[in-house]
């Protein structure tokens, strides 16, 4: 029996900004599906001209190539987890190219996606690179970036793409896109890939395990903020401001905190990037454990009074807010927690399409404490499937939050009351009947 439940809520990022109210109400917005659902994408006979064919080399390469799956589901507000990708590689043969010799693998592709609720949307043209390795992804860059006619295939101006995030802005499924057609086939594959909705309970099925949350009467929660720059120090810095505008959230909502580690008059900010405080709610005591941070290792150091993985780990709750950095970030957050034996967590991924990156990692590490067992027993995850904004990172903790102490909620009527530009999606949930 599992007698507590930890739920880590993290990661929110945000591009853009504004002054708006600090507390909003989302559970409004009518203009386009708010959440997302999952598919499995299929595609056949994909092939990679590879130097080498060993692992860890070939899965190395078969990872860059399929990467440029991200910005054309992104293009249709959908989402790709590259990580859940299972290759079947069939067959190899040695080829001449580039002046070297190489091996050109076929394999199939299976991987999880997310796409807008009650999406009708059966396949997908995408291009990928014709390898992964240096030499096939430079020649891929310079095919596009020597031929102006490929502009319409970009979601940025090319002054904003480089080598490195080229997969990520890279939309060729947009009008007027003409990498899909048969030039260049040395340095590029054009691929249709199909999409099939999965068969799983409905999301208003399913809700947190709030019995366990809250068997001790506490809802102990962490909440991480990154700043918008690294080393800024002034409430015009959007991470700055959001983590202040949170304290004042939070008062607004709960009132004045049972105690506080802020001295009276003191804010939270960047000269003060720790505290804790204490509210009393409907359901009961509610804990709450804060911190500012410039990157993503500082919550490694021995900067806070507490250090976070401690409070983490023991809380119920737990959010990071902070840019993505293409998955640099949390990949980073999720290899930075540590977590404990027997215990079922809540996580909400919020970064910049979150959704994308290293989800197994987290389910891993949750089925490796908890000798092999099914993950998914222990750990859901909310994660968006597109960007946020930093303007909205302190109603979006208010939501959650209050979504728990309510203890009445299924995950649709969760999800509902979150930004819908974000596209959240739930995962792991198939256990956590309502």
């Amino acid at each position: 029996m599992i007698d507590r439940i930890l739920i880590i809520f993290a990661l929110f990022l945000s591009y853009g900004c504004g002054s708006q109210n600090i507390i909003k109400d989302y559970s409004s917005t009518t203009d386009y599906s708010p959440y997302s659902e999952k598919y499995k994408v299929v595609a056949k006979n994909i092939s990679i001209d590879s130097p080498v064919k060993i692992q860890p080399v070939l899965a190395r390469n078969i990872s860059e190539q399929i990467r440029f799956l991200v910005g054309p589901f992104m293009g249709m507000n959908g989402a790709i987890d590259v990580d859940s990708a299972r290759i079947t590689v069939k067959t190899s043969v040695q080829i001449r190219k580039f002046g070297v010799d190489m091996w050109r693998i076929i394999y199939d592709l299976e991987v999880d996606a997310v796409l807008p609720t009650n999406s009708e949307l059966e396949s997908i043209k995408v291009v990928f690179p014709s390898g992964g390795d240096n030499r096939h992804l430079s020649a891929f860059y310079r095919m596009v970036f020597d031929n102006n006619s490929f502009v319409p295939c970009f979601k940025a101006t090319l002054t904003t793409v480089n080598r490195t995030n080229l997969w990520y802005y890279l939309r060729p499924n947009r009008a007027n896109c003409t990498l899909n057609d048969s030039s260049h086939d040395d340095v590029k594959q054009p691929l249709s890939v199909m999409v099939n909705k999965l068969s799983i309970p409905p999301i208003q099925s399913t809700a947190p395990h709030y019995s366990s949350f809250w068997s001790d009467n506490v809802l102990k929660t962490t909440i991480v903020f990154g700043k918008d720059r690294a080393g800024a120090m002034l409430n015009s810095d959007e991470g700055n401001k959001a983590f202040k505008d949170f304290f004042f959230a939070i008062n607004e909502k709960y009132g004045p905190p049972l105690h506080s580690s802020l001295e009276d008059g003191a804010l939270p900010g960047a000269n003060m990037p720790y505290y804790d405080a204490a509210y009393l709610t409907p359901s009961g005591k509610l804990e709450l454990y804060a911190y500012l941070i410039d990157q993503i290792d500082d919550l490694e150091q021995d900067i806070y009074p507490v250090a976070f993985t401690d409070n983490a780990r023991k809380s119920d709750f737990v959010s990071y807010n902070g840019h993505s950095g293409l998955g640099y970030y949390i990949e980073r957050f999720i290899e930075i927690l540590e977590v404990d034996a027997g215990i079922q967590q809540l996580y909400y991924l919020n970064g910049c399409t979150s959704y994308s990156y290293r989800n197994k990692d987290l389910f891993n590490k949750f089925k490796r404490i908890n000798s092999h067992q099914d993950p998914e027993a222990f750990v859901d995850v909310i994660a968006n499937t597109q960007s946020g904004y930093f303007a909205d990172i302190p109603s979006v903790n208010v939501s959650l939050l209050t979504s728990l102490v309510s203890k009445n909620l299924d995950y649709k009527e969760i999800l509902l009351r979150l930004p819908s530009n974000q596209r959240p999606v739930v995962l792991g949930e198939e256990s956590s009947n309502y």
